[in-house]
């Protein structure tokens, strides 16, 4: 059986003279070191994208308890941009590669992008085949592949952990969506979309029951007819209810109803708010038909983050996305009161 090459990485300060035996010299940071000069760094190139973000840079602090978790705060964002590990990894095959850096010692960034150098030959064959896709049956593909891993990914996710992530959702939900809480006056108004929790989504039920206690409204969404928009049935806890299509349970009478407010579960997603769903291209069809559109909250996982879903013309951007990790607008996205912006004309 053959072998695979291990890719010879090494570490070193910026500060430090360069050497025959450090073969091809890669800068690894977000800031230039301070007082060294290009020629003296003697760098085939620089890599911004392999260091930590500003922002998790910050967080860590360099304290030693915040290790593991910023380790796998790394790595993840190594996983979302393996391209910048392309040119680590294609050298490293033909020789050894150097690491350098300009804090004053191995650090956390420095040891990851080392692990990540050597992890990446997965990445960066992922990142070339994503490239070079151009038709929509390689895109279904790539789509149908990722759907079934991070949905196996989601299911696997024990009970104790899913109810502490529903419980940060939420959380994030009423902080960031004044609209959704009880005692806003706008809340009486509100109509909640929501979904019945399937094959490990976030559970909104009891979410939205103190929503309606607090007088809003609810609907849960059913398919009346196969690749056809969705209609939206008015919902209330304990209501009678029937088996829909999947087996996935809707209001027993249908009450039409008009959200204003969607909470749409994602399998995957990526950072231009686009969805991955469960391909049936329902809720694209729903929302591309409903005027005026209601304001869209893709809730997931943070397992979901994908680079890109690859969005097509019939794909509909999510307006948020809420993930355990944090509440974030979309770039189209109102930054004030959504309300008000739709009011507005948005």
């Amino acid at each position: 059986m053959p072998t695979r090459a291990i890719p010879r990485v090494k570490l070193k300060r910026a500060y430090d003279t360069a050497a025959r035996s450090d073969g091809r010299r890669f800068l690894v940071d977000r800031i230039w070191p301070r007082g060294v000069a290009r020629e003296a760094l003697r760098i085939a190139d620089w890599i911004k994208d392999a260091a930590p973000s500003p922002d998790l840079r910050k967080w860590f602090g360099h304290e030693p308890a915040r290790w593991p978790e910023f380790k796998r705060r790394y790595f993840r964002e190594l996983d979302r941009h393996p391209e910048a590990l392309v040119p680590l990894v294609e050298r490293s095959r033909a020789g050894t590669v150097t690491l350098v850096f300009a804090a004053k010692g191995c650090g956390a960034q420095q040891c990851g992008c080392a692990q990540g150098v050597s992890r990446a030959p997965h990445a960066a064959r992922e990142t070339a085949r994503e490239a070079v896709m151009r038709s929509w049956d390689e895109i279904k593909a790539w789509r149908r592949e990722t759907r079934a891993k991070l949905l196996a990914r989601r299911v696997a996710v024990r009970h104790a952990e899913r109810e502490r992530i529903g419980a940060i959702v939420t959380a994030l939900l009423a902080e960031r969506m004044p609209e959704l809480r009880p005692e806003s006056e706008s809340h009486r108004a509100s109509c909640i979309g929501f979904c019945w929790p399937f094959k490990g989504e976030v559970d909104f039920r009891r979410f939205v029951g103190d929503a309606i206690d607090g007088g809003a409204t609810a609907a849960l969404p059913v398919v009346v007819e196969r690749a056809q928009p969705l209609e939206f049935w008015s919902w209330q806890p304990r209501m009678k209810l029937q088996r829909g299509i999947w087996g996935i349970p809707i209001p027993g009478e249908r009450r039409i109803a008009q959200p204003s407010v969607l909470l749409v579960p994602l399998i995957g997603f990526d950072s231009a708010g686009y969805r991955l769903g469960y391909g049936g291209g329902y809720f694209d069809r729903t929302l591309a038909v409903t005027a005026p559109k209601p304001l869209t909250i893709g809730i997931g996982y943070e397992l979901g983050r994908l680079e890109t879903i690859h969005p097509q013309p019939h794909d509909i951007p999510m307006d948020a996305i809420v993930t355990e990790n944090g509440f974030g607008w979309v770039a189209h996205a109102p930054a004030l009161d959504p309300l008000v912006a739709r009011k507005a004309g948005r």
